[in-house]
Parts: C-alpha cells; structure tokens; sequence
C-alpha cells in the first residue's frame, strides 16, 4: 500500500497525465532526475568502460557512479529487443528503484543480502504497474477487459492480466487517488 502511495504521489510530482505512456515522454521524465537512458546497443561503449556486461543479461538496469571529479554519472539501459509496453515496464521499474531510493552496489537494486534484494525488485515492480497503469484511472476510465488494458497502458499479455487482477480488488479511492482522477480528467478535457 505504501508503495502504491508513493507511486501515486510521482505521478501527481511528474504530472503523468498522458496514458499511453510513450518512450519519448519517458527519456524526458529521466532527463529530468538527472539520468540519461539508453539501449544497450546506444551504451556498448558505456557497459563496457565500467565492465557491465554481466548485467545485460537483465531487461534493464540502472548505474550510478562518480566520476574521477566526483561527479555523478547515472544511467537506465535497457534490452532493445524488448516489446514496446516492456521496455516502458522495465524504465519505470528502473525509476521505481530509483525514486524508492533502493540500496546499490553500482547497480540500482542490488544488494549483498538477498531478502533485501528481492524486496526491492518486488517493490519496484509494484511501483513500475502502479504508475503505468494508475488502477483509480483504470476504475475512473471503465476498463473491464484485458485487451482494454493493454490498449490503454500498452503493458503486454501477463502484466494487463495482473493489472486486471489489482483493478477487480480495487477498493474506494483515497485522497490522493481522487486528485490523480481529477488532473486526468481536467487534462483530457484541455487537450480534447
């Protein structure tokens, strides 16, 4: 529930308002937190200088570092070859270990011991579906099918499925889930 809080209160912070979430929108959304976002392909160079390779075997990662000057050098990559809906899944993911601020080792999420590893992961995934797919916003739109869900957050197959499955155990909006549904739609009503 807590996570779910908090990944509401990003969207309200960030002013996601536009759903589908679109790649561009979310290169933008990491520019702005002072990461950059690649491909594994646009960061060959990158991965290997700081001998990440290790980690492209994941759909995605984030890196931070200093430089020699002290600098920070922080950076998503993500597999390209990933489906659209799943490389948008696996960057908010990333932006969920980040905006959670999970322990790292070079490597966002990651940690010595194990059961704080996975809690992370698991607290990012629930970051990640919340702010693609916000359930009060799904509840406000009427959607009642997988395929609607996946039309409306272009999440694919098993994560519109799981969305579904937290959309139907929905109870009553809180405060902060009723202003989320209230700058969705007086968007949609500027913009239509």
């Amino acid at each position: 529930t807590n996570i779910i809080r908090l990944a509401n209160e990003f969207i309200l912070e960030k002013e996601i308002l536009n759903y589908p979430l679109k790649l561009e929108n979310l290169r933008e959304l990491v520019k702005s937190m002072g990461f950059y976002l690649f491909d594994y392909r646009e960061a060959h160079g990158f991965i290997q200088t700081f001998g990440l390779e290790k980690y492209t075997t994941a759909p995605a990662f984030t890196f931070l570092k200093k430089n020699e000057k002290g600098q920070p050098i922080h950076a998503i990559m993500y597999k390209n070859e990933l489906s659209y809906g799943e490389k948008l899944f696996c960057i908010l993911h990333e932006i969920g270990h980040i905006y959670l601020n999970h322990t790292y080792d070079g490597v966002l999420g990651k940690s010595p011991d194990e059961n704080i590893a996975n809690r992370q992961e698991q607290e990012a995934d629930a970051f990640a579906y919340q702010v693609a797919a916000p359930i009060c916003l799904l509840e406000a739109m009427d959607l009642n099918s997988i395929e609607a869900i996946e039309s409306k957050t272009l999440l694919d197959g098993t994560r519109a499925e799981h969305v579904f499955v937290l959309l139907a155990r929905h109870k009553e909006n809180d405060e902060i889930e009723q202003k989320l549904i209230t700058n969705y739609a007086r968007y949609q009503l500027k913009t239509n």
